[in-house]
């Protein structure tokens, strides 16, 4: 794992994995935090596979998968966009002000995570599907020209927030498998 890192104005390509790493912390803040910033993943299997790292002002792009995470990223200002498969595989990340565009899918959504500020579009296979919320908001963005806007498949999970989002042109805006789970204002 990392400790305490910086890594900044790094070019990640034709890897497995760009950069795999974090701190393991099992706690809301993290002891050793590590920063990503102005990185560019390209053309790799999977951009990065992290826990408890900010990654700021990267371009995540043309990979299979962007993002794979073991949970509590801090995601801010990145493009995410291209990859073949999926963009980020979440849980309990926070995703703020980021283009998520043209991947599979854009998000998935394994576990609770805030996703605030942020446009979704064009993502093939849909732009969030939430198969364990546990208690996901997603608030504030732009969702749309997907075959679905946001799929809640998870029956079971701790309910999902989607609230002030605007949900347009898609071939399904909301799926929701247990409705009494949600909280749903936009």
């Amino acid at each position: 794992t990392m400790d305490t890192s910086n890594i900044n104005y790094c070019h990640f390509s034709n890897n497995g994995v760009g950069l795999q790493g974090g701190t393991g912390q099992a706690v809301n803040n993290p002891v050793f935090p590590n920063y990503v910033n102005y990185c560019t993943f390209n053309e790799n299997d999977t951009g990065l596979w992290s826990s408890f790292i900010f990654i700021v002002n990267c371009s995540i792009d043309f990979n299979r998968n962007g993002i794979i995470e073991n949970g509590r990223d801090w995601i801010l200002n990145c493009d995410i966009s291209s990859n073949s498969v999926l963009g980020i595989s979440s849980c309990n990340d926070s995703i703020v002000n980021c283009n998520i565009n043209d991947n599979g899918i854009g998000i998935k959504i394994n576990c609770g995570s805030y996703i605030t500020g942020s446009t979704f579009e064009y993502n093939t296979n849909g732009n969030i599907e939430a198969i364990g919320s546990y208690g996901a908001i997603i608030t504030g963005n732009i969702i749309r020209n997907s075959i679905f806007g946001i799929n809640d498949s998870c029956a079971n999970g701790g309910g999902v927030e989607i609230t002030q989002n605007i949900i347009e042109n898609n071939n399904l805006g909301i799926r929701l498998a247990n409705p009494s789970n949600a909280t749903i204002n936009c």
